[in-house]
């Protein structure tokens, strides 16, 4: 960056400051993570019928544990157990968030909630 003397900050043609390339991150849509949304999980009765993303009501979510996130959804009787393993401690996080932010909602509702990864 330059300055035009009165203290307008520019931009020279074609510089990037250091600063400015270390500090974008990528942005992606939780539906387009490898293997989001995760599958319903849990030991239940014979004949027991899982539900489908649009489904299922998320009830609670659990502590992040390295990469892991857990959370519950309710789908009729049951509630369901997801367990989703993010590609680093940092995207977690942020899953882990964004899902506590949405309890009561479906585990739908949650594919298009941006992240930085």
């Amino acid at each position: 960056m330059g300055s035009d003397g009165g203290g307008q900050k520019f931009r020279r043609r074609g510089s990037v400051e250091l600063g400015e390339i270390m500090d974008e991150k990528k942005k992606i849509i939780l539906r387009d993570l490898p293997g989001w949304p995760p599958e319903p999980g849990g030991a239940y009765e014979s004949g027991t019928e899982f539900p489908r993303p649009w489904e299922a009501v998320i009830i609670e979510v659990i502590p992040v544990d390295a990469t892991s996130v857990t959370f519950k959804a309710q789908y009729k009787k049951y509630s369901h157990s997801y367990h989703f393993f993010a590609a680093s401690k940092e995207i977690a996080s942020q899953i882990q968030i964004i899902v506590g932010a949405n309890i009561g909602k479906s585990v739908a509702s949650l594919a298009e909630f941006e992240i930085e990864a």
